[in-house]
């Protein structure tokens, strides 16, 4: 069966998050909001999936399971993921590209 990912710790990490892109894939990361200070929660490597996906992007915590889902985009089609620090499982084959999403 897939791989099961582990629930977002809000509880850990109350401040807003965000995802970014940098060089090598994208990070989770949390923002300070008094200072506008970034601190990392975990790196999303291109490399998570084989073959490496792309891009990234329409995420959210689901209000449901405590999971983060985004659309990621693969060389040949999107999805829809959750992931965690160490995996990604893929829910859904979408039927295009999305910069957003919502529960």
């Amino acid at each position: 069966g897939p791989s099961v990912v582990g629930d977002f710790d809000c509880s850990k990490h109350p401040q807003p998050i965000q995802i970014l892109r940098v060089e090598d894939g994208y990070e989770l990361r949390s923002l300070d909001v008094s200072t506008g200070a970034y601190r990392l929660v975990y790196a999303l490597p291109l490399t998570m999936t084989n073959p490496p996906y792309l891009y990234m992007n329409a995420c959210g915590i689901s209000p449901k399971n405590s999971r983060v889902y985004c659309v990621m985009k693969m060389p040949e089609d999107s999805y829809l993921v959750t992931f965690d620090a160490t995996k990604v499982t893929f829910v859904a084959l979408l039927p295009g590209w999305f910069f957003s999403a919502g529960f």
